[in-house]
């Protein structure tokens, strides 16, 4: 992995983005990978990255798939979500990701011209509202 430590057991997810401009491939680094699949417009870019050989371009109304896994029910303990987002307008309502277990038990990361992080657990919510600078 060029340039990049080696991810630890508590790291459920890692997508370098070290691909070949057009490249559809996309490979989690994590210790315990997971198999991702894309809508038909999600490719890598070589341009406008922030490190690496390339960004994951994903147009409006498309996505990244992972199937449900244990490792994204984070329970009660402290966690971290780490990424990286590039939005053509911080007015563009987006997904970053969403976990749906049931209505009960889900969160999402979302722009709605301001950042929310959502998170119910066992009929239990808490929404944080962060604004776009």
């Amino acid at each position: 992995m060029p340039f990049h430590t080696t991810p630890d057991s508590y790291t459920k997810l890692l997508m370098h983005a070290d691909e070949d401009n057009g490249s559809i491939a996309f490979t989690d680094s994590s210790d315990s990978p997971h198999t991702i699949t894309r809508d038909a417009s999600v490719d890598h870019d070589t341009g406008n990255k922030v490190f690496g050989s390339s960004r994951i371009y994903i147009p409006k109304a498309n996505r990244l798939q992972i199937a449900d896994s244990t490792d994204w029910q984070f329970g009660t303990g402290d966690f971290t979500i780490d990424l990286w987002a590039k939005y053509w307008s911080t007015t563009d309502t987006a997904g970053l990701f969403t976990y749906f277990l049931n209505a009960s038990n889900r969160y999402h990361l979302t722009n709605y011209s301001n950042l929310e992080f959502y998170c119910n657990r066992a009929g239990s919510s808490q929404n944080l509202s962060f604004t776009n600078t």
